[in-house]
């Protein structure tokens, strides 16, 4: 019986020795990590001026591994288009959108991909009760105003010059 155990003990030990070397050869064998796809969808409106926007958040990223594609046309939007990006970034005016166009970006969205509006995409979409709760809520209004900044600290290392 003590002969049968230690068999079987030295047979685990190969097996798990060769599982190691399986694994530390696929780790050595993984081709690095490929670069992360956003589609940027933006809009012609110079209000918010997406597509000046987009290059600046670009350079910032696109070092660290994430690339972008900027596109302002609503036909985009659709699932085999969508499915070639990681995550859609959303910074326009678009009031409304095509059924077909919907259901792919609910779709996309639903399938666990990245979605990143970004400040007016609230006003997105309005015809779509769904895409408005998915973002939280809608754009209302806003107004202009004056205001007075009161320097709180001169002190503090923003205001240095």
């Amino acid at each position: 019986m003590n002969q049968v155990k230690r068999q079987t003990t030295r047979v685990v030990r190969i097996l798990f020795m060769l599982f190691c070397l399986s694994f530390i050869w696929h780790c050595q064998r993984e081709e690095p990590p490929r670069k992360i796809e956003i589609l940027f969808l933006g809009h012609d409106d110079e209000h918010h001026n997406s597509e000046v926007y987009m290059p600046l958040l670009a350079a910032a990223l696109t070092p660290k591994g994430i690339n972008f594609n900027y596109t302002s046309d609503l036909n985009d939007l659709h699932t085999e288009n969508l499915n070639k990006y990681d995550g859609l970034v959303l910074y326009a005016n678009h009031d409304s959108i095509a059924p077909d166009q919907e259901r792919a970006l609910l779709n996309y969205i639903r399938s666990g991909k990245g979605f990143i509006p970004i400040h007016c995409a609230s006003y997105c979409f309005r015809n779509s009760p769904e895409f408005v709760s998915l973002v939280g809520a809608q754009f209302e209004s806003h107004g202009t105003d004056t205001f007075t900044a009161r320097v709180a600290n001169v002190e503090h290392p923003i205001m240095v010059g």
